[in-house]
């Protein structure tokens, strides 16, 4: 209700940039991101290169986006998102077209290198700040509908496609990908994307200011940044490692491929549960409390799985799914709105772009660290590892609060 009522009052063409970038989110998290678990198996199958070989790859493709993150976001403070946003998607499309006739490990690689410059302009930090540019004091409402609709990616495009996969091979799919992100997603950033920005509050008022610069000390930025980087990077580490091997890791607890899964299909749905209560709330509570509930629950998500293991087998295979989701899905809307409530929308982009590097790089170096650590010293210690940077995340964000005191509120 309460985010139905704020759509009323949005600025001019806040509303339709929302849309289309929903769309869009979906297609690009879907295809960029969410393509290698369909395409990777297929590519091994065909071609004979290692897991490693071709999970590198798309390691790459993460770093590289994570280099040149910054300067997309400085591009879209200048001058908004059709363009940049256009551009990334026709990139990405042409990456997903050089990887369609890959005949060898350095078109691959070269392949994932383009992908990753289309990941740059076509993900949520760009997205991210051109709704900030447009939407104002509604960013946060539009920040977290967003991520509700990009949420769907992988429940959309992992079936899809499967199904394409039943009358073409892996490389017709990416060139179906190709299609969709350099046509489809191009065309509908160039026309949907508004080009205008809020209209600012009245001139010298607090709420001016604070949505020009943030509500903390301009001082303490640098501080703020390195913190924010640190919280997300650790948050980052445990996603993308359990992203991919949530089922190698409980399987080697003693649970079942079936339990596995089991375990696996609950958090989806706990990471749209926690992204619907936040929308409900429509933003009135402080942007930090948002963080502290955004990297609190993922100790304790892993506390449940500790209780899992000593006995209470069903409670805590649950609780550590549905905690583990709810960080997650909470965790991409803190990445946007503390930023902006902190630091304002002055130089957004480029902040959200500093944040992602070393954000991207531990996500980039996550699946093949954590494979290693697995191997070297068991799913035990690895699962201990990922509790412990899970704590260094809710140890950065409280470092954090401490740091602005009262006036992150």
């Amino acid at each position: 209700m309460t985010a139905r009522l704020s759509l009323r009052n949005w600025p001019a063409g806040a509303t339709r940039t929302l849309a289309v970038l929903s769309v869009t989110m979906i297609i690009a998290w879907g295809t960029l991101f969410y393509g290698i678990t369909l395409i990777g198996p297929r590519i091994m199958a065909e071609t004979g290169w290692s897991k490693t070989l071709i999970f590198g790859a798309f390691s790459l493709a993460m770093l590289t986006s994570g280099l040149i993150a910054p300067r997309v976001g400085g591009l879209i403070d200048r001058s908004g998102g059709r363009h940049v946003m256009a551009i990334g998607s026709v990139v990405g499309g042409v990456g997903y077209a050089v990887l369609a006739y890959a005949a060898n490990p350095l078109m691959l690689y070269l392949a994932y290198a383009i992908i990753g410059l289309g990941m740059a302009g076509s993900l949520y930090d760009p997205a991210f700040a051109s709704l900030a540019r447009i939407a104002g004091q509604k960013a946060r409402n539009a920040i977290t509908l967003l991520t509700l609709g990009g949420g769907l990616a992988s429940t959309v495009f992992w079936p899809l496609g499967l199904w394409l996969l039943s009358f073409m091979d892996w490389r017709g799919l990416c060139l179906v990908y190709a299609a969709l992100n350099g046509v489809v997603c191009a065309a509908l950033h160039l026309g949907g994307i508004s080009g205008e920005k809020a209209a600012p509050a009245p001139s010298g008022a607090p709420e001016a200011q604070a949505e020009r610069h943030g509500s903390s000390d301009p001082a303490l930025r640098g501080k703020i940044v390195a913190l924010l980087a640190l919280v997300f990077m650790a948050h980052g580490l445990v996603s993308n490692g359990m992203s991919v091997h949530i089922t190698t890791l409980l399987a080697a607890l003693g649970l079942s491929e079936a339990q596995a899964v089991s375990v696996g299909t609950l958090i989806g749905p706990s990471q749209s549960a926690g992204r619907l209560i936040e929308l409900a709330l429509g933003g009135t509570y402080p942007v930090m409390r948002l963080g502290y509930v955004a990297t609190g629950t993922l100790p304790f998500a892993f506390a449940a799985l500790a209780l899992a293991l000593a006995g209470a087998t069903l409670a805590g295979r649950v609780a550590f799914a549905v905690l583990y989701g709810i960080s997650n899905g909470l965790v991409t809307i803190a990445r946007g709105v503390i930023v902006l409530g902190l630091l304002g929308r002055e130089n957004y982009g480029r902040t959200l772009g500093a944040i992602a590097m070393p954000t991207l790089a531990a996500k980039s170096l996550a699946p093949m660290a954590f494979a290693v650590l697995i191997d070297l010293a068991g799913a035990g210690v690895a699962l201990g590892v990922m509790a412990a940077c899970g704590l260094v995340a809710l140890g950065g964000m409280i470092a954090l609060g401490l740091l602005v005191g009262r006036q992150g509120g």
